[in-house]
């Protein structure tokens, strides 16, 4: 199973560019939402995930080609996530655009990811209420 290189994607005026370094991929990442960022923060904080790519490539959703917001590799299985509601991206070379055909295609909405890290919060807020109490 290797890991897919990120397709470079043609940014409009509009869009947020969000740039960050991952220790999980050892590697700068460009992002275009909030929601991108809420995806990329739950691959490199789960253990469980040991690679993952943004924008991968195409994948097919209801027939129809679509751009991949992230690919995961964890527990011997790969999956591609597409956020529903999201930003309809293309790339810089559609020509060059590999879809990847028959694979396991998870479609997360904007309140599936942000549950986790408003649940992390609360673990964190509880942790340090815990260590301050005699």
């Amino acid at each position: 199973m290797k890991c897919p290189q990120p397709v470079t994607i043609k940014r409009l005026p509009w869009m947020r560019r969000i740039q960050l370094y991952s220790p999980k991929a050892a590697r700068m990442l460009v992002l275009f939402s909030y929601d991108s960022l809420a995806a990329w923060a739950l691959a490199e904080s789960c253990p469980l995930v040991d690679a993952f790519c943004e924008y991968p490539g195409s994948v097919n959703v209801d027939g129809t080609r679509v751009m991949a917001d992230l690919w995961v590799r964890g527990c011997a299985r790969e999956q591609y996530v597409k956020i529903e509601g999201g930003i309809d991206l293309s790339s810089e070379r559609p020509d060059q655009v590999p879809t990847f055909a028959d694979v396991e295609v998870a479609r997360v909405s904007s309140d599936w990811l942000i549950r986790p890290l408003l649940n992390f919060e609360w673990v964190l807020l509880g942790m340090f209420a815990a260590g301050t109490r005699k």
